[in-house]
């Protein structure tokens, strides 16, 4: 479902270690992403591969971004700011709660009266 986006340690390991990042996952992750409030790195990674919706394809436009990023010389000055505004959200707990706990537990709330439910009629 590229209408919604799933957070593994994957991503949040480097958030909160203050370093860059790279994504493949469903296409339109990205997008998602910063509508969360986060930011990418689009000025070092051409970010276009996100749109695509062809994971193979998606996948070696990722790291064609990735190999023109290595061979570029780049400094940490010109990402700082993002690192600290995603490092600093995540660390943000009314943040996490309202955007990431609290609609967790309603869905669980959801699942638990459809079990309800479905055991009432066994």
């Amino acid at each position: 479902d590229t209408d919604k986006i799933f957070f593994t340690e994957k991503i949040l390991r480097p958030i909160l270690n203050l370093h860059p990042f790279i994504v493949i996952s469903s296409g339109g992750f990205l997008k998602h992403f910063k509508k969360f409030g986060f930011k990418t790195f689009d000025g070092l990674f051409d970010e276009s591969y996100d749109d695509m919706d062809n994971y193979s394809l998606r996948t070696r436009a990722m790291l064609d971004a990735y190999e023109k990023f290595l061979s570029e010389d780049h400094s940490i000055e010109e990402i700082m700011p993002a690192l600290e505004h995603n490092f600093n959200m995540m660390t943000d707990r009314f943040w996490v709660m309202s955007r990431m706990v609290d609609p967790i537990r309603i869905i669980w709330d959801e699942v638990e009266t459809a079990r309800e439910v479905w055991n009432s009629q066994q």
